[in-house]
């Protein structure tokens, strides 16, 4: 049997992707605590993004912000990237957009799931409008 456990304090990984960059939340940042830069990639066939933290001298690396007790989340610059995803992947991020992710472990990266996105709902909707 292959069980995983859910962890209730730490929650659900969601990324937030918009023009300028992308968002990582509390628990997918979690993932990132030690890193000082991070690498991204894509998968055209899945429709997936993935983030991985790298070494300081890797040349596909992005510096990342000092991490800190009281970071709740991650943010990362990289509107190129988003221009490239949006066309290759044919998504308007003019409204930013959460999608579910998972940590893989084994290769010790974030996998963003592009066809898994969380539709914001109507009490969030409203919000924004104000």
């Amino acid at each position: 049997m292959s069980i995983e456990w859910f962890n209730v304090k730490k929650g659900i990984e969601t990324v937030t992707i918009a023009e300028y960059g992308i968002v990582l939340n509390e628990a997918a940042y979690s993932n990132f605590l030690n890193a000082s830069k991070i690498k991204l990639g894509y998968d055209k066939k899945y429709k997936r993004i993935y983030i991985k933290p790298c070494d300081v001298d890797d040349e596909y690396g992005i510096s990342i912000a000092n991490n800190t007790k009281t970071t709740k989340n991650l943010r990362i610059s990289c509107s190129d990237f988003i221009k490239f995803i949006s066309i290759n992947y044919k998504i308007n991020f003019n409204t930013s957009k959460r999608y579910s992710a998972i940590w893989d472990g084994v290769n010790e990266m974030l996998v963003v799931y592009l066809e898994k996105e969380i539709k914001k709902n109507k009490h969030e909707e409203e919000s924004n409008k104000l």
